[in-house]
């Protein structure tokens, strides 16, 4: 499972092919409440679908 955290002074633009093309949280204004809960949505989420 990969899940990209873009944190302050990142961007998809450089970034690898493989973290390019997935879903990623969007941190770079700073880690939030609403930050962390898109992160454990994610996991959860991810966790739930079958292998």
């Amino acid at each position: 499972m990969i899940i990209p955290v873009l944190l302050a002074g990142a961007g998809y633009s450089t970034a690898p092919d493989f973290v390019r093309h997935r879903q990623g949280v969007d941190m770079r204004e700073g880690v939030s409440e609403e930050g962390i809960a898109q992160l454990i949505q994610a996991i959860e989420s991810r966790r739930r679908r079958p292998s």
